[in-house]
């Protein structure tokens, strides 16, 4: 069986629902550190290794620094599940460091946390412990240069759990459901609870930085697709970004210029130059306003493993 074979035997990839409190249930449930990065499957079959993200691109090439490393994993056939980051100078993950990897790249880990598929076998039906156990000795144990790394249990009290998280600079935690079989698509057997509050927009255009040409960033303009079915105008973000970023995505949304703005209720913005819904942007932010929209925002960097019509406002839901 080949990888693209194998990849599609076991999609889609298993979604955490944010939710505001640690589960009523704690014990119930397994605690890990939410990595900062892209998903991606690291799918072996015999010689052949790919990388794929969560909508099923190729990234082998993208990260060929891991694809190395998965390639000495124990096992002829397997399919792992994990988060590749790239590590600021104090080993914590940062998105944003994501988007540069020039003349400097920062270091790459890929921090794994389920083996969905093994050696002609499918295991996303075992309990969650099981495939963990099985993921560790697949893992062997590890050099202290191993760009691969086990996504530990975290022991603790969740809340405690989750306040050394943000105080270290990580984004989350994940709780798992204890005994839980891997289902695909978002459900409330992963729950994730967020140090801050993020999510992806498509990017519906921009307003030139003050004083610049056409082409230079000063607020991208955003928008989440509605229970409508339509796109909504979000707000606009004009920090976080650094001057190479405003005029790179300048320059992909002026390739894709448009006259009218492509999102509903869009208001009077002079100067703003609105773009086809083709990218997608990741955004932290203090809290929705009454008029739905961001108070404090940051741009975090693009999402090219997103979609736009994967753009919706991502409500908290109630604990189980």
């Amino acid at each position: 069986m080949r990888a693209e074979q194998l990849r599609k035997r076991i999609w889609p990839v298993q979604l955490a629902t944010l939710v505001k409190e640690v589960p009523k249930r704690s014990a119930d449930y397994i605690y890990e550190l939410k990595f900062d990065g892209y998903r991606i499957l690291a799918v072996k079959a015999g010689a052949e290794l790919r990388l794929f993200s969560r909508r099923g691109q190729d990234w082998t090439n993208e990260f060929a620094v891991v694809a190395k490393a998965a390639q000495k994993l124990r096992a002829s056939e397997l399919v792992v599940d994990g988060e590749v980051c790239a590590l600021d100078e104090r080993g914590v993950p940062r998105f944003g460091l994501l988007q540069n990897r020039g003349n400097s790249p920062p270091k790459l880990a890929y921090f794994v946390f389920d083996l969905l598929w093994r050696e002609g076998r499918d295991l996303r039906q075992l309990r969650l412990e099981e495939r963990r156990d099985a993921l560790a000795r697949v893992l062997g144990t590890p050099s202290k240069d191993s760009v691969i790394a086990l996504s530990s249990a975290v022991p603790g009290e969740p809340r405690d759990i989750l306040r050394t998280a943000c105080s270290s600079g990580m984004e989350g935690i994940v709780a798992k459901e204890k005994g839980s079989p891997y289902g695909g698509g978002r459900g409330l057997t992963w729950l994730k609870l967020k140090c801050t509050k993020r999510q992806e927009f498509a990017l519906a255009g921009y307003v030139p930085l003050l004083g610049t040409r056409v082409g230079e960033v000063g607020a991208l303009l955003l928008a989440l697709k509605g229970t409508d079915g339509a796109f909504h105008f979000a707000g606009k973000v004009g920090t976080g970004f650094t001057s190479e970023m405003r005029a790179r995505i300048g320059k992909l949304l002026e390739h894709d210029h448009i006259d009218e703005p492509p999102v509903v209720d869009a208001p009077r913005l002079a100067g703003a130059r609105w773009s086809r819904l083709k990218h997608v942007g990741e955004v932290e932010f203090i809290e929705w306003t009454s008029a739905s929209e961001l108070r404090h925002p940051s741009f975090q960097g693009l999402r090219k493993d997103k979609t736009p019509d994967e753009c919706v406002r991502e409500d908290v839901a109630e604990s189980p």
